[in-house]
């Protein structure tokens, strides 16, 4: 990493796995609260872009 584009301002603590993280390059959904998808999953019990992709079931026509 260059240390020019070092900011504190920009390191989070991951709220599962206490990580500390640029939340920047974070994978996770909730960038700002997970260092990844992972620790999103474990906290959560669910990804953000999984629960986005769900489709709900359509109810029956009468």
């Amino acid at each position: 990493m260059d240390h020019r584009s070092f900011d504190r301002r920009n390191i989070r603590t991951c709220a599962h796995c206490n990580l500390r993280y640029d939340w920047r390059r974070s994978p996770s959904s909730l960038k700002m609260t997970y260092c990844g998808s992972i620790c999103e999953a474990a906290g959560l019990g669910f990804t953000i872009d999984a629960l986005m992709l769900m489709e709900l079931p359509q109810p029956n026509a009468a």
